[in-house]
C-alpha cells in the first residue's frame, strides 16, 4: 500500500492533482497523511465476491 502512495508522490506530479480512489480503508488515512485527495470507490464499479463451491451448488439447485 504505502508503495502505491510513495509512487503517487515520487511521480513529478503536484500532489493537488493527484486522486487516490479505493474502496480499502486504509488509504485514506495514508493518503491524508502524504496531503492527498481520497475518494472512495463507488460500489457500481467494485467486483463482486465470488461463490463458495458450497453457495454455488445451492444457487445451481436453486435453479433447477
Amino acid at each position: 500500500m504505502m508503495r502505491f502512495i510513495l509512487s503517487a508522490l515520487k511521480s513529478g506530479y503536484d500532489i493537488q492533482n493527484i486522486v487516490v480512489i479505493s474502496s480499502d480503508n486504509n488509504y485514506p488515512l495514508k493518503a491524508k497523511e502524504n496531503g492527498l485527495v481520497h475518494r472512495k470507490m463507488p460500489e457500481t464499479y467494485l467486483i463482486k465476491e465470488e461463490l463458495s463451491e458450497e453457495e454455488k451448488e445451492i444457487f445451481y439447485l436453486q435453479k433447477l
